[in-house]
């Protein structure tokens, strides 16, 4: 009895320091986050036509080429971005349904905050999920059980079916492709390579495809 109540004594006495971690990291990651999208929307301000202004530096026979292979390539990352950004609303939905369901208060702000997450490749569901998961505890240990079990079972079929199935029809990739892809990334860069595999899959589709369209490399006819 007198280990278990000082092993409680010890939870209790790291919950602050470990809530006050992951608070921390969470908004220094959505800190991060939204910082790179500040850059982005500067940058592409900044310049009219990134394309048009690197012309001049590529040799002039070069320059055809790689301007229809950066227009392509350009074009897989935003179907990608549109993808991530469909996907996440679908965890806000599904979130604040789940949410609604188990009897947590305000499911649609831990819904949304779920969604936004979302858009944090790896880490972010996992972000997104511990508010709903921490407020359900304080409600009672069954909502917070419950809140549990939804997040996981809701970031295993959006990890698994929803994901792959969006980004294949915004990337113009197959599911199966998708997956293997994360994968395989995953297995030999990790979280880096996870985070990079379908737009890296996606534009090295676009530049086959238009080698393809120019020389008949796949037409196996003649």
């Amino acid at each position: 009895l007198e280990k278990i109540n000082l092993l409680g004594k010890g939870l209790t006495d790291a919950l602050p320091s470990t809530i006050v971690n992951i608070v921390t990291a969470l908004f220094s990651g959505l800190g991060t986050f939204g910082l790179g999208l500040v850059l982005g929307f500067f940058i592409l301000i900044g310049v009219d036509n990134p394309l048009e202004a690197a012309k001049d530096i590529l040799p002039r026979k070069a320059q055809k080429h790689v301007i229809d292979i950066a227009s392509r390539i350009n074009q897989t990352c935003r179907n990608f971005i549109n993808g991530a950004l469909i996907d996440s609303f679908v965890v806000f939905v599904i979130s604040t349904i789940a949410l609604w369901i188990v009897g947590l208060k305000s499911p649609i702000l831990f819904g949304l905050f779920c969604g936004i997450t979302n858009i944090i490749p790896y880490a972010g569901p996992y972000i997104g999920g511990a508010p709903a998961v921490i407020v359900g505890f304080s409600q009672s240990p069954l909502t917070g059980l419950l809140c549990l079990a939804a997040i996981v079972v809701i970031q295993g079929i959006e990890g698994n079916f929803f994901q792959p199935m969006i980004m294949s029809k915004t990337t113009k990739l197959h599911p199966v492709t998708i997956l293997l892809g994360l994968l395989i990334f995953g297995h030999y860069w990790g979280m880096v390579g996870m985070i990079i595999a379908t737009p890296v899959i996606g534009a090295i589709k676009a530049v086959v495809m238009y080698f393809d369209e120019k020389y008949n490399i796949f037409d196996f006819k003649n």
